[in-house]
């Protein structure tokens, strides 16, 4: 065995993940020799870099390197080389790593301190296939590996044992897995202090109608947890003020929406229902909601357009909150975060909505208020992500309480329907209702019309259109 270096060191953690499964299910002589492989593959990999290995126990590694650099190009080596392992058809074997530098003090044959506790927790945090480096080794390597390896900042976390939070970064490499689920972390403690959301004044819940299934009622309530994501921890609360069948009303904010001063921003929206789950459009990610038990929300998401920083997760428990008497009063429309903003342009779509050429509008309207009057005329826009549905509005005619109007929504493979229906003012809105087809509009100062629309199945879409003269 080599002679163990002393002084600073950049000592590299590895140990296989879910091991105890892997064995009972291939069977002993079968995870006997896979654990023999494995061993030998990341030998090889952290002696062909320079790695003195200190400790070899079950399925763990402990090897310290003189460089840093070495080290991390000892664990994308061993990553990769396991990567391309012919294992047996079912059983993979992913291997989790954490890199540190700091001084380690060796006594014997062993090195003890603190930096090696904080290399080893590192390791832990980690998932399969992952390396995590800590922030100190990231300083003196990121500006000195080869082309195509990079890191990606995951934030500070609290390792078990260690008072203060850490730093963490994952590494990443061509042929490695990039994205990963949150590391198995706690959130910095001051997460939670720093972060004030009481409920907005005229927040709810009402009791969930008798049509509403058994298996969904739960979901009724006011929520608080953290949900997690590759860079941050944050405060997620959620209040599901009414549910129906296919669509459920909430209120949310989470830690990272806040004002100056730390004090939470709320905002209102609809969520689809959906085999058994909520999902809403949060910011720019698409959030699951499942009940995990009557006092339990898993949460899942996934960001748009971060493919590095993609994924969200955590758990929601339930908190106290008085609930309403069901009522058949229809709920005033939740608008989508950010609707405000949209632009009006041609949508993407293949296949184009056509007005009737038969169509008339009756200008004519004694008696009815301005703001009324204002609806009648024509628009043409888009809706859904991508713009990807082509949508038209004729309102023919107007009483101060409804209007008689043409909807046509065309996509791919979709053809537009020029029926004329009925459509009610509710307050400043217009909103058209065919079973259980919910389409709402609302004029800005401006004379585009956003419009949000509730599927059967629960799907909520949404745009904006401007004016045709």
């Amino acid at each position: 065995m080599r002679a163990l270096p002393d002084g600073v060191l950049t000592l590299v953690f590895s140990d296989v993940e879910g091991s105890t499964r892997l064995a009972q299910g291939l069977g002993d002589q079968v995870w006997a020799d896979c654990l023999e492989v494995h061993r030998k593959v990341l030998a090889r990999a952290f002696a062909s870099h320079g790695g003195t290995v200190v400790d070899v126990e079950g399925d763990g590694f402990f090897v310290v390197f003189r460089r840093p650099t070495d080290a991390v190009l000892a664990a994308i080596e061993g990553q990769l080389a396991l990567a391309r392992q012919p294992w047996p058809s079912n059983c993979s074997i992913l291997v989790r790593m954490g890199v540190h530098t700091g001084e380690a003090l060796l006594r014997g044959k062993h090195y003890v301190g603190q930096e090696v506790h904080r290399a080893s927790r590192i390791c832990t945090a980690a998932h399969g296939g992952q390396i995590v480096l800590s922030q100190a080794t990231f300083e003196l390597v990121h500006n000195s590996m080869p082309d195509g390896v990079a890191f990606f900042d995951l934030g500070e976390h609290r390792l078990k044992d260690l008072d203060d939070p850490q730093r963490l970064f994952q590494l990443r490499a061509p042929l490695l897995r990039p994205d990963f689920p949150r590391l198995r972390t706690q959130p910095p403690a001051h997460i939670a202090e720093d972060y004030d959301a009481p409920l907005p004044e005229d927040a709810f819940v009402i009791e969930p109608g008798p049509d509403v299934p058994e298996a969904l009622r739960p979901f009724a309530g006011k929520w608080s947890g953290t949900m997690c994501i590759a860079s941050a921890h944050q405060q997620h609360k959620l209040v599901i003020e009414r549910i129906e069948p296919t669509i459920a009303w909430a209120v949310w904010s989470v830690g990272l929406v806040s004002t100056g001063d730390g004090e939470a921003v709320w905002f209102r929206q609809p969520a689809a229902v959906r085999n058994g789950m909520l999902s809403m459009l949060i910011n720019d990610a698409v959030m699951n909601y499942r009940l995990k038990s009557t006092n339990e929300i898993e949460v899942d998401g996934q960001r748009w357009g971060y493919p590095h920083m993609n994924h969200l997760s955590g758990v929601l428990k339930r908190e106290n909150m008085p609930t309403k008497a069901f009522t058949q009063e229809e709920p005033t429309t939740y608008w989508p975060m950010g609707i405000d903003t949209l632009q009006v342009r041609e949508s993407t779509s293949e296949n184009h909505a056509v007005f009737p050429s038969t169509m008339f509008i009756d200008s004519r309207a004694p008696g009815v208020a301005p703001e009324r009057t204002k609806w009648l005329g024509k628009w043409s826009g888009w809706a859904s992500r991508g713009c990807t549905c082509d949508v038209k509005l004729a309102v023919l005619s107007v009483t101060n309480e409804e209007a008689r109007i043409i909807q046509l929504w065309a996509a791919t493979g979709v053809d537009a329907d020029p029926t004329i229906r009925s459509a009610k003012f509710v307050g400043d809105e217009l909103v058209m209702r065919v079973d259980r087809l919910r389409i709402a509009y609302r004029m800005r100062p401006t004379g585009e019309v956003e419009l949000v629309r509730f599927n059967p199945d629960g799907l909520v879409i949404w745009g904006v259109m401007g004016k045709i003269e």
